[in-house]
C-alpha cells in the first residue's frame, strides 16, 4: 500500500514497467509483513487463551523461529491458489467468447449461463480449498510440521467441519468488504489520498489481528473436538 501510494514519484519509470513494478514489490512486501505479522499474533493469541500475559518480544522471536517454513506454505498455497484461479477464468473467458461465436441454437448452454455457471464453481471450489487449509498455519507453528504436512494436517483436521469454516469466512469478509469500501470512501472525501491511506493501514492491522486470532480459535476448537486435547497440551510447545 505504501509503494502503490508513491508510486507517482517513480515518473522516470515507462509507465507499464513502472505499474508492474509497484505491483510486484507491494505484493511481496504485503505477504512478508503479513506472514510475519500473524506468525506473532498467533503466539500471542495462544497466550491469551491460556489467561498469560502477552510478551511483544517473546511472541517476535517465536515467530521468527518458524518464518522459512511458514513462508514456503504461504508460498505452495498461492501458486496452487493461483494456477486454479487462472484456469477457471480461462474456462469464463472461453464460455464467454469462444462459445459465443457459435449459434446459440447448437450449444446446449448459452455463453452467458456457462460463465455463470463457471464463476459458481470458481467461488465453491476457492472457498473450499479456503476452508481446507484454514489452519495451516497454527499447525506449521504449534505442530512444527513441514509446508507439506501441514497441508494434509489441516485437511484431515477440517474435514467434515469445511462448510461451518466457509459460512464463518463469509460472516466475517462480506461485512469487512463494506466496511474497507466505507473506510476508503469515507476518508478520501474528508482527508484526501493521505487520510485514506492511513485509515486505510489502521483497519488492515485491526482485521488482520482479528482474522488471526479467528484462525487460532478455529485451530484450538478442532484441536478440541477431533483429538480432545486442551489449550495447555497444544501450547506446551511454546514453554
Amino acid at each position: 500500500m505504501l509503494v502503490a501510494t508513491y508510486g507517482g514519484s517513480w515518473s522516470w519509470f515507462p509507465i507499464q514497467a513502472r505499474d508492474t513494478t509497484i505491483i510486484f514489490i507491494t505484493a511481496i512486501t504485503a505477504v512478508v509483513l503479513a506472514l510475519f505479522s500473524q506468525s506473532i499474533i498467533v503466539h500471542g493469541a495462544f497466550q491469551v487463551l491460556r489467561n498469560r500475559p502477552v510478551n511483544l518480544l517473546e511472541s517476535t522471536k517465536i515467530g521468527l523461529r518458524r518464518f522459512f517454513p511458514i513462508l514456503g506454505l504461504i508460498i505452495f498455497v498461492a501458486i496452487a491458489l493461483f494456477l486454479f484461479v487462472t484456469g477457471m477464468l480461462l474456462i469464463v473467458g472461453f464460455a464467454t467468447t469462444g462459445l459465443g461465436r457459435y449459434p446459440t441454437a447448437l450449444i446446449f448452454v448459452p455463453p452467458i449461463a456457462a460463465a455463470l455457471a463457471s464463476l459458481l464453481v470458481l467461488i465453491f471450489v476457492t472457498l473450499m480449498l479456503i476452508a481446507r487449509w484454514f489452519v495451516i498455519i497454527p499447525i506449521c507453528m504449534v505442530e512444527r510440521l513441514g509446508p507439506w504436512r501441514s497441508l494434509t494436517r489441516s485437511a484431515r483436521l477440517t474435514q467434515g467441519h469445511r462448510w461451518r469454516i466457509v459460512g464463518i469466512i463469509l460472516m466475517v469478509f462480506v461485512p469487512a468488504l463494506i466496511i474497507d469500501g466505507v473506510i476508503n470512501v469515507t476518508a478520501m472525501a474528508v482527508g484526501g489520498r493521505m487520510a485514506q491511506f492511513g485509515v486505510s493501514l489502521l483497519w488492515y492491522a485491526i482485521f488482520s489481528a482479528f482474522f488471526a486470532i479467528l484462525v487460532v480459535v478455529t485451530y484450538y476448537e478442532l484441536r478440541s473436538a477431533k483429538d480432545g486435547a486442551d489449550i495447555e497440551q497444544i501450547a506446551t510447545v511454546f514453554d
